[in-house]
């Protein structure tokens, strides 16, 4: 380990930033410029520089220079002002995922450098998580165009800029497509099952055993699943397994674990839908499975969904359930639906106050009824704030059950100032109670005897016989018809009607009066 000060080339050594695959990482300074670096000193050399000097990417470190001096072999690049996500995530597993800010735990991992340039996330770990991981799967992407496998993606191996930019690191185990994996590189929790199989001996003869071009693919999805999995749960999707014994022993122990696990992931409710299929596609990589039937053949179909799911758009490669899908509309629409919720609850409430004043105004109008009734109300008239009360509507549709009250009312109200010898009033309130509810007979037959206090008579026929057509006492109708009859000089048809309301109702006193009176030649009234 290098001490603070130490001089490597034209750098001087500031302090250990952490481990790589083949060496120490040290944060160092030019000592002519002042421009910060990262120096990486290995005692064996390393493709490492090799590869990197190939690659071109925004989410890549490049490589400024390589030299070899007696501390080992030395790789410069940029020093990114960050942390591994392995460093947020266990900061994160401290506290509670739902209620932490990336800002509290960012400045806590930084105290020590207040100089760098600081960015606050403000959206919650899992979806700043899942945007870092899509830089990674981007970066992934381009290598795998230039034919680089990386084979060992793990959360170490990503670097968190202050800014919330990826960086994919150590490109040590790093192998070109077409050549033959070295099954004993990368990290045993981050190993595809199919590399494991491998390493236990499990696989038959066929293109595993080969130089399978696709192997260091599968492997970096598969990884790539994995690392999603932490940063949405918060820990690995099968127990940890422990690098203790034979490669062959841990390789099989770490197969036994990992039994069922796209159905265990599938069914992880703590994780959105949607990235949860995005995840068991990955896990599913080079195997038939009835949870994932087309697994992702490439990095770029992940950044596809990734892209998609945090912008709440449809999985273009992986299968979407139902569920997610409402879901996803759901959470995408948020904002009009609460709004559509909001006015749903206005209106709700709205509808309620109005329905509530109707109620009570109705209330008034009754107690008016029956004081009109008792005699202990005037019967000149219905007063203004009475038919304000009667008749005033609010602007929401009116309830069936209102309609009905309002037009018993209309009709008692009627009714009431009939037998009050108001029939002017009677008249009005009864033909609003008929045009509110026209199946009421009784309605209609009041309504005709108002019009026959009127002297009215032809109209007061025209009630009477609505009023015969609709369920009520015909006996009466039929009585009180034959006096308008009567009294339209019409004593053939008012006989007939008497003689028919004593057939329905042999005790109708009524009938039996006009009748009496017709006899006599006397002028009938309506009873």
């Amino acid at each position: 380990m290098l001490p603070p000060g130490t001089q490597v080339g034209d750098y001087r050594i500031d302090r250990h930033a952490g481990s790589g695959s083949f060496g120490d990482v040290f944060r160092a300074t030019h000592i002519r410029s002042g421009q910060a670096a990262a120096l990486k000193i290995c005692p064996q050399p390393n493709t490492e520089a090799s590869v990197l000097q190939r690659l071109n990417h925004p989410g890549i470190i490049p490589v400024w220079e390589t030299f070899e001096n007696e501390f080992g072999h030395v790789t410069v690049m940029p020093f990114i002002h960050g942390m591994p996500l392995s460093d947020l995530l266990e900061a994160i597993h401290r506290q509670s995922r739902r209620r932490l800010r990336m800002s509290d735990v960012i400045r806590r991992l930084t105290a020590v450098d207040n100089s760098a340039p600081f960015a606050e996330p403000t959206e919650s770990f899992s979806r700043f998580g899942c945007r870092v991981v899509l830089q990674t799967a981007a970066a992934l992407a381009y290598a795998h165009s230039q034919h680089v496998q990386h084979r060992d993606v793990k959360p170490e191996n990503i670097i968190v800029a202050l800014d919330g930019t990826a960086y994919l690191a150590d490109w040590g185990v790093a192998a070109e497509a077409g050549k033959r994996p070295d099954i004993s590189g990368g990290t045993l929790a981050y190993m595809s099952t199919d590399q494991l199989t491998r390493m236990a001996g499990l696989a038959g003869p066929g293109p595993a055993t080969s130089a399978d071009p696709q192997h260091g693919i599968r492997q970096d999805i598969f990884a790539l699943g994995v690392v999603l999995y932490e940063v949405a749960v918060g820990r690995l999707p099968f127990p940890p397994p422990v690098a203790d014994g034979s490669v062959v022993a841990v390789a099989r122990e770490a197969l036994a674990g990992r039994q069922h696990l796209a159905d265990n992931v599938a069914r992880e409710s703590s994780v959105p839908s949607a990235l949860r299929q995005i995840i068991v596609h990955c896990l599913c990589t080079g195997q038939d499975h009835p949870t994932c039937p087309i697994p992702y053949s490439n990095v770029q179909q992940i950044v596809d969904d990734l892209g998609r799911y945090l912008n709440l758009r449809p999985l273009q490669h992986a299968r979407e359930t139902p569920t997610a899908r409402l879901i996803r509309h759901a959470v995408r629409h948020r904002r009009r639906l609460l709004f559509l919720m909001a006015c749903v609850a206005v209106t709700g409430v709205a509808f309620a106050a109005e329905r509530s004043r109707i109620d009570l105004n109705l209330n008034k109008v009754d107690v008016f009824r029956r004081q009109l009734i008792a005699g202990t109300a005037p019967a000149d008239d219905l007063p203004a704030d009475m038919m304000a009360m009667l008749f005033g509507r609010g602007l929401l549709p009116e309830s069936a059950a209102a309609a009905r009250r309002r037009a018993e009312l209309c009709h008692g109200l009627g009714a009431a100032f009939l037998q009050r010898e108001n029939a002017a009033a009677a008249v009005s309130l009864l033909a609003r109670a008929c045009r509110l509810d026209p199946s009421n007979g009784d309605a209609f037959n009041d309504l005709g005897a108002a019009r026959f206090r009127l002297k009215d008579f032809q109209g007061a026929v025209e009630s009477f016989d609505r009023a015969l057509s609709l369920p009520c006492d015909h006996a009466a109708v039929l009585s009180n018809r034959g006096a308008a009859l009567a009294a339209m000089n019409r004593p053939d048809a008012a006989l007939a009607d008497f003689k028919r309301a004593l057939q329905i109702d042999p005790n109708n006193q009524a009938a039996r009066h006009h009748l009496q009176l017709l006899k006599s030649t006397s002028q009938p009234t309506a009873f």
